[in-house]
């Protein structure tokens, strides 16, 4: 009708576009950047005999921004899904078949707060803090009085608050998914993203 508006966007590119906002800079995108910032991490004297552990850690740090874990003495007003205990960096270890101890959660915490703040102070940012960032800081959204998701069955529980903030109060959610196709739980999918949708947003 006249004067609707439609968008159609990936979910980092609905993220993406709520970010640049929240950051007030069109952001340098750089995938390695976590990595990077491990490197200069580990080269220190006092880590070298962590040096193995260096690729687990960096993609703990990644596990941790997919499943919205802020970490404490993070810049900004943050509101994550998971508090920074021992106990949640443990079992994202657990979950996900990576070593752990509590040297590499002092270093991962570390390179996710200075991550975090690169993002924030210089606009570098990787392809997890599209979602993470934007989720977590209170990013201004596009809101529509629709929305309609494809692949539902493959969501995160931080792609859900990506929806809810996308979404006109009173507005609609449409789904469309196969619970028995859900493959990306190795990168934070839930197994039960729809049934979670259902309950949710009252589908």
């Amino acid at each position: 009708r006249m004067g609707s508006f439609a968008s159609c966007k990936t979910m980092n590119g609905v993220g993406h576009h709520a970010m640049i906002k929240l950051i007030k800079r069109r952001p340098i995108i750089d995938a390695n950047k976590v990595r990077k910032i491990g490197d200069g991490i580990f080269g220190r004297p006092q880590y070298k005999h962590l040096w193995e552990s260096q690729a687990p850690t960096q993609q703990l740090v990644s596990r941790a921004k997919a499943h919205g874990l802020v970490p404490k003495g993070a810049p900004g007003l943050s509101k994550g899904i998971l508090e920074d205990t021992r106990e949640n960096w443990e079992e994202l270890a657990i979950h996900y078949d990576l070593v752990f101890s509590p040297e590499i959660l002092e270093l991962a915490r570390e390179i996710l707060l200075i991550s975090i703040q690169q993002s924030f102070n210089k606009g570098y940012c990787d392809f997890d803090d599209q979602i993470f960032l934007s989720a977590c800081w209170g990013a201004a959204f596009d809101k529509f009085d629709n929305v309609l998701v494809d692949e539902a069955q493959d969501l995160s529980p931080i792609q859900h608050i990506l929806l809810r903030k996308s979404l006109k109060p009173g507005g609609r959610l449409m789904a469309v998914g196969d619970p028995n196709q859900a493959i990306y739980g190795w990168r934070g999918a839930t197994n039960d993203s729809i049934s979670q949708l259902v309950e949710k947003f009252d589908m």
